[in-house]
């Protein structure tokens, strides 16, 4: 709506009272940022609204009976929280049926409404959401063309840090330009940026390759709908996707994470190579520093000891998130992801991203 903010300006300074509540509501934290209404926002607040988050899903749309009580990752290192984790254990069966559901389905209400009546996501849902991302993309200035091949690409790298070179000539555009699309699709809630911590000190690294994440499961189906022959996205990528976007939602307080700032979500890799999938800004007894390390990983046994060998000299304590196994009385315990996800809180209200 081109100039709301005036429309707002008018009411504040003759309309209401001063108890009186206005909600704004936009998909673009870059047009939040911009247009704060100075001198007339009062004690006004940031909320953000994502689609459905697995937890949602699975009592919204599947039914499923969840404890009230939520954790953030460094609460599940406790013994309240381990008591939490093994209650949701025993609806396993539940919450893994939600969870194929969810990889596919996502978390958009026309994607849900699509799955309760017809058991599956309608062609007509994704290209209604590829619509969408183009309408805000071409309103910017920008190449839907490029926007697309950005999608693909992400979908073909999940998980693993992106090189700007690689994707700017995929995308056929110059390296600032390819970021400058990152950036815009992470400021319109559709990718999320993770960033790269050094444990030396210097905290957050702008520099270095950033891996990049769909902010929904079903926006990785939207390359092979538009682009005949276009793929889907790795089963393990998924999962590790979503693991990303439930911590974000569970343990930032960010609008966005388009660019590094000190409550973001990031990655850890040591110069031998040894990767830390996601490192949570969250203090906990037994975890060395102010960041609680997440490893997703496989339900094989050596695959698990070798990610606690990796995160216990380094951080002490830490999280590892597997495809089905469950071992809470380890230090380091393992989760799957679907009691991970189903446990985690949600974290509503938010800091702009120009504080």
């Amino acid at each position: 709506m081109p100039d709301w903010q005036l429309g707002v300006k008018y009411i504040v300074d003759n309309g209401p009272s001063d108890q009186d509540f206005i909600l704004c509501t936009g998909s673009s934290a870059r047009q939040v940022s911009s247009e704060q209404l100075p001198g007339r926002k009062g004690r006004g607040r940031h909320y953000l609204q994502l689609p459905l988050s697995f937890r949602d899903f699975c009592v919204s749309a599947m039914g499923i009976d969840l404890p009230e009580q939520t954790l953030t990752p460094g609460k599940m290192l406790t013994a309240e929280g381990v008591a939490v984790l093994k209650t949701l254990n025993l609806a396993t069966s539940d919450l893994e049926r939600a969870w194929r559901s969810y990889q596919q389905v996502g978390g958009f209400p026309a994607a849900i409404d699509d799955y309760l009546r017809d058991g599956e996501v309608h062609s007509e849902t994704v290209e209604m959401l590829w619509d969408i991302i183009a309408g805000d993309v071409l309103t910017l200035g920008r190449s839907d063309v490029a926007t697309l091949k950005l999608l693909e690409r992400v979908g073909r790298s999940l998980g693993a840090p992106l090189a700007w070179e690689s994707l700017a000539e995929d995308m056929d555009v110059t390296q600032p330009t390819a970021r400058a699309y990152v950036e815009l699709l992470a400021e319109s809630f559709m990718l999320l940026a993770v960033f790269a911590w050094d444990t030396s000190g210097k905290g957050l690294n702008a520099r270095k390759q950033r891996k990049v994440y769909f902010m929904d499961p079903l926006l990785g189906g939207v390359p092979k709908q538009m682009v005949p022959g276009g793929r889907l996205p790795e089963p393990d990528a998924v999962r590790e996707n979503l693991v990303g976007i439930g911590l974000y939602r569970s343990a930032t307080d960010r609008l966005v994470q388009a660019d590094p700032a000190m409550g973001s979500l990031c990655f850890w890799k040591s110069g031998r190579g040894t990767e830390i999938d996601y490192l949570v800004a969250e203090h906990s007894s037994g975890v060395r520093g102010d960041r609680i390390p997440v490893e997703v990983k496989g339900d094989s046994l050596g695959a698990i000891a070798n990610a606690r060998r990796s995160i216990s000299p380094v951080f002490g304590r830490g999280v590892i998130v597997t495809v089905s196994h469950v071992d809470l009385e380890h230090e380091i315990p393992a989760v799957s992801a679907p009691i991970f996800l189903a446990a985690l809180r949600e974290r509503p209200e938010r800091k702009p991203i120009s504080m």
